[in-house]
This record gives C-alpha cells, structure tokens and sequence, in this order.
C-alpha cells in the first residue's frame, strides 16, 4: 500500500524500494551518501540539508 498520491512520487518510492532490495553498495562522503545498486549502473543520491 502505497501513501502517495503524486506519480512522480510512487515512481521514486518503487525507485528506492527496488534499490534497497537489490545487492547494493554504499558510499559516505561529506554531506552525501549514494547507495549504487544495478552492478553500478544507478544510484540514489541523499544529500544533507544545511
């Protein structure tokens, strides 16, 4: 069950759902941390806010 109402939002939530599920890899640098999944291919990219 999903909570969002936006498509643009339900797309980024199976996004990240799918990525988590997936073998994946992390990287923390500064104030961003990128989960890569897809053998690299493509990754999540969180930064900080100020």
């Amino acid at each position: 069950m999903a909570f969002c109402s936006d498509d643009a939002l339900l797309t980024q939530e199976q996004a990240i759902f799918t990525a988590l599920q997936a073998e994946v890899r992390y990287s923390l640098v500064g104030d961003q941390l990128r989960i890569s999944y897809d053998d690299g291919r493509q990754a999540l990219v969180y930064r900080s806010q100020p």
